[in-house]
């Protein structure tokens, strides 16, 4: 998987086209980047784990997923990715747009599963596991749907979308439930979190205060640093570098800007300052990236 496609926190790459919103993603960590920031998209993202280990946060609850798990992360839900201790990790993803499937007009399926689905109004686990139920079912249909987009046989479309209606069928049956409740704590700080991972991802190339952030969602500075730091793992600080260190990834890999022109273009005007925040996270200078990069692509 390209890092640069998880750059920006409410992502805006579009993951296939408009009349077939599906694709399909290989990823290995690591491969220079160890870990992909906190980011939400439109579409549901199951991701299965080939070898290794992967830690991931989904809607701000850690998950530990392991080979032959399949990870299944519901539309809009805040998700980020890092290497679990030394392990070494393969996975294949499939992303798809859930408009897929719905009907133009609103009919049973649509009503009872689909839109409710994509709401947040039925739970399913995080990952599916084997000996949970219907693990077979599910990573069959999982395996048929890398398969028939993999081979794009003619007519194939029409049996991707025959697929992906067996793979929400068993993923009814046996793991999705209806919530009871309709708000909790998490989901109030989800909220919160993504308006303040908005403004960021808006304004990462100014000075960003943390008043500015608390303000946004009525919190005082102090209680805001508590909270972003309980949920996250990291300080609001950390997490801004963190992320302005991602976007210039892609600058460097993607345009003809010079070290110093990337490190104003994030925000880091003091170029020494962002040499050793760019060392520090990849082990190597932003030239020695540029050059690896370049060698490798």
């Amino acid at each position: 998987m390209l890092h640069d496609e998880y750059m920006n926190f409410k992502e805006n790459t579009k993951h296939g086209d408009a009349l077939l919103p599906f694709v399909k993603y290989y990823t290995a960590i690591p491969d220079i980047l160890t870990s992909f920031p906190m980011h939400w998209h439109d579409e549901i993202e199951l991701i299965y784990i080939h070898e290794g280990k992967l830690k991931l946060n989904i809607d701000l609850e850690s998950v530990l997923a392991e080979e032959g798990d399949l990870v299944v992360i519901k539309p809009c839900s805040l998700h980020s990715f890092s290497q679990y201790e030394d392990y070494p990790m393969k996975a294949t993803s499939l992303l798809f747009n859930m408009d897929m499937i719905k009907s133009v007009t609103v009919d049973t399926c649509s009503a009872k599963y689909l839109i409710p689905f994509n709401d947040g109004k039925f739970t399913c686990p995080k990952y599916i596991r084997a000996g949970m139920d219907g693990y077979t079912e599910i990573m069959d249909s999982f395996n048929n749907l890398v398969k028939i987009y993999k081979n794009k046989d003619e007519f194939f479309e029409l049996r991707l979308k025959s697929e992906l209606f067996n793979f929400f069928y068993y993923l009814f049956k046996y793991q999705c439930e209806k919530k009871s409740v309709q708000s909790s704590y998490k989901e109030e700080a989800t909220k919160n979190i993504k308006i303040v991972l908005d403004y960021i991802r808006e304004n990462y190339d100014k000075v960003i205060e943390i008043s500015e952030l608390s303000a946004l969602v009525n919190f005082s500075s102090h209680y805001f640093m508590r909270f972003f730091k309980e949920n996250m793992g990291v300080t609001c600080v950390e997490y801004m570098n963190d992320y302005r260190l991602n976007v210039a990834t892609s600058l460097l890999t993607k345009t003809n800007m010079s070290i110093n022109g990337v490190a104003e273009k994030v925000g880091v005007p003091n170029v020494s300052y962002f040499n050793r925040m760019f060392k520090k996270k990849y082990n190597m200078t932003p030239r020695e990236y540029k050059k690896y990069q370049n060698i490798n692509n």
